[in-house]
C-alpha cells in the first residue's frame, strides 16, 4: 500500500482516458519517470488493474508469462490470465476486497502457450488520480512446488526404505538426540518411535554399552568421517545378540555437519553359523590326525608294556627297574598332554588368553601329526626363528589354526605329487 502511494506521489494524473480500442477506455499509465524505472525494473512481477482489466504490467511480469509487450495485455480482464478452476477463487477475491488491507492466496496463472504456473498472489488497493487500482505482486511457486513435490516422493521413497531395511538405523543430531528410528530399532528395543524421539540412544542400553556409543559418536563428529565396530547386547527377550556398526556424519547443503547415522546389523545368526562352521572344522581336523594319535599312543602302550614286563622280571636290578619306572612316568605324562590337545581341539572351550610361545604351540601341534603325514608321504620339518616371540591369545585357537594350515598344505602336496 505504501509503494502504490508513492506511485500517486511521483506522478500528476495517473491514469489518462483514451479510446484505445482495450477494452473500456483504458489508456496508457501515466508514471513520474522515476517511480517508471522501479516499476519497470523491478525483479518481483507486478500488474496493475482498474475495474478488473489489466493497465500496467512490469516487464518481469511479461517475460514471466511469455509476452513481449504491455499491449499484449493491456485492457484485457485479468480473469483472462487466470487457470480457468482458479477464477471463481479470484472473482471472490475481488469482490471481498477492502481498501487499506492486503489480501494474500495462490492461484495458477496462464502463460501466452496456455501453460500454468504457481503463483503465491498478494493484491490491495490503491487510488491513483480518481480511480480505485489495484496492485497485484505476483512470487512464481511452480519450481517450489515442484521442490516440494520431489522432496515429498523422496520423504516417501526414504519412510519406506526405512520401513523395509532389516538393518536398526537412527538419525541422531550432534547432541546425540534420536530425530529419526526405524522399525527395526523399534522391535529391538520394544519400544514405538514416540517413545525415543528426543532420548538419547544410550538410556536404552547398559552402562558399558552407553560408553561406547558415546565414544564412537564423538569420534565421528570430530573426525567428519565414518567408523565401524562390532559389539553384542541382549534384546528385551535376554537373547545375546551381536551386531556389526557403520556410523556416518550427515552434512547440510552448506557442508555443516548436523547428525549422524546409525546402521546396525545384526549378525547374531552369521556368529552362530561361524561357530558351527569351527565345531565342523575341529572335528575334521581331529579325524585327520586321529590315525597319527592312535599310532602314536599304541608306540606308548608298547613301550610302557615292555617297560613293565622288564621291571617285573625276578632277577631284574633295582637300578634298571627305577630307570625304566621313570621312562615310564614320562610315557605317561606324554600320553596325558596329548588327550588334553585332543579334547582342546575337539570341545573348542571358551577362549582364555595368556601369554604363549608360538615355537611351543608349533612343536605341540607338529607332534600330533607328523606320524600321520609321514604316513601319506609327507615329512615336516620342525624349525623355527633363534627367538620366536611370545604373544597374548587362546592356545587352542592357535593350535587349531596351525593344525589347519597343516592340513591344507599336506593337501597340496599330496595333489602335486599325484
Amino acid at each position: 500500500p505504501d509503494w502504490g502511494r508513492r506511485i500517486v506521489g511521483f506522478g500528476g494524473k495517473a491514469v489518462t482516458e483514451s479510446a484505445s480500442g482495450h477494452g473500456g477506455g483504458v489508456g496508457p499509465l501515466d508514471l513520474d519517470p522515476i517511480c517508471r524505472e522501479i516499476f519497470e525494473s523491478s525483479i518481483f512481477p507486478v500488474l496493475l488493474t482498474q475495474a478488473g482489466k489489466i493497465i500496467a504490467a512490469n516487464k518481469s511480469a511479461l517475460r514471466m508469462h511469455g509476452y513481449a509487450s504491455l499491449e499484449e495485455v493491456r485492457g484485457r480482464d485479468i480473469l483472462e490470465f487466470v487457470h480457468p478452476d482458479d477464477r471463481e477463487l479470484v472473482r471472490r477475491q475481488m469482490i471481498e476486497r477492502h481498501p487499506g488491507t492486503v489480501q494474500r492466496y495462490s492461484v495458477r496463472t496462464l502463460r501466452k502457450g496456455g501453460d500454468a504456473l504457481e503463483m503465491a498472489v498478494s493484491s490491495w488497493e490503491v487510488r491513483i488520480g480518481d480511480r480505485e487500482t489495484v496492485v497485484v505482486a505476483l512470487s512464481d511457486q511452480t519450481e517450489m512446488r515442484r521442490a516440494q513435490a520431489e522432496l515429498g516422493r523422496a520423504h516417501a521413497l526414504l519412510s519406506a526404505m526405512m520401513r523395509a531395511i532389516p538393518d536398526m538405523v537412527y538419525y541422531k543430531n550432534l547432541e546425540g538426540q534420536l530425530m529419526a528410528v526405524n522399525k527395526a530399532f523399534e522391535h529391538m528395543f520394544g519400544k514405538h518411535s514416540s517413545e525415543v524421539i528426543g532420548r538419547k540412544l544410550e538410556d536404552f542400553v547398559p552402562p558399558e554399552h552407553a560408553r561406547r556409543l558415546a565414544e564412537t559418536d564423538q569420534i565421528v563428529i570430530n573426525s567428519k568421517a565414518p567408523v565401524s565396530y562390532s559389539y553384542s547386547l541382549a534384546d528385551p527377550q535376554g537373547r545375546r545378540r551381536s551386531f556389526d556398526v557403520v556410523k556416518v556424519p550427515v552434512f547440510d547443503d552448506k557442508g555443516e555437519m548436523v547428525g549422524l547415522v546409525g546402521v546396525h546389523r545384526d549378525v547374531s545368526e552369521r556368529e552362530r553359523l561361524h561357530e558351527e562352521l569351527a565345531l565342523a572344522e575341529r572335528m575334521i581336523a581331529v579325524g585327520t590326525i586321529a590315525r597319527g594319535i592312535a599310532h602314536e599312543y599304541n608306540n606308548i602302550l608298547t613301550a610302557l608294556r615292555g617297560l613293565l614286563e622288564y621291571a617285573a622280571r625276578p632277577d631284574a636290578k633295582e637300578s634298571e627297574v627305577r630307570s625304566d619306572v621313570s621312562e615310564a612316568v614320562g610315557l605317561v605324562e606324554r600320553a596325558a598332554e596329548l588327550t588334553q590337545q585332543i579334547v582342546a581341539l575337539a570341545e573348542g572351550p571358551p577362549p582364555h588368553k595368556r601369554p604363549c610361545r608360538l615355537d611351543q604351540v608349533a612343536h605341540s601341534v607338529l607332534s600330533l601329526v607328523k606320524e600321520s603325514f609321514l604316513r601319506d608321504g609327507v615329512t615336516i620339518v620342525d624349525r623355527y626363528a633363534p627367538e620366536t616371540p611370545t604373544i597374548v591369545a587362546d592356545r587352542a585357537q592357535v593350535a587349531q589354526l596351525l593344525l589347519s594350515l597343516l592340513t591344507v598344505a599336506k593337501e597340496a602336496v599330496i595333489g602335486r605329487a599325484e
